[in-house]
């Protein structure tokens, strides 16, 4: 999944995982490359959180909590980069193991 979870609102990225973890084979995986939080919250990065928020439909995607949002889902984390583009970009590999405790 490229550049895509973050185009989800907030509350259903959630649901989003949840659903691939449903139609994973155990064992499976889960890549997920997307704008990351984490890290340094340098000007161009608060410049793209402002004019997403200020102008949703010229701007469709922010910075989320990659790593977070997949291993809340019930992956276990394999491994996690981060990089740089012109803003901070998170490579999180995630595999389907037991089964998620309910929230």
């Amino acid at each position: 999944m490229s550049f895509t979870l973050e185009l989800f609102d907030t509350p259903k990225i959630p649901v989003v995982l949840a659903e691939c973890w449903r139609v994973l084979r155990p064992g499976g995986r889960l890549a997920v490359i997307s704008m990351s939080k984490e890290g340094e919250n340098g000007a161009i990065l608060h410049a793209f959180e402002w004019t997403h928020k200020h102008f949703p439909n010229f701007l469709d995607c922010r910075p989320i909590f990659v790593r977070h949002a997949v291993q809340a889902a019930g992956f276990e984390i394999e491994s996690a980069d981060r990089e740089t583009m012109w803003v901070p970009v998170e490579i999180v590999l995630g595999r389907k193991g037991a089964k998620p405790s309910p929230n």
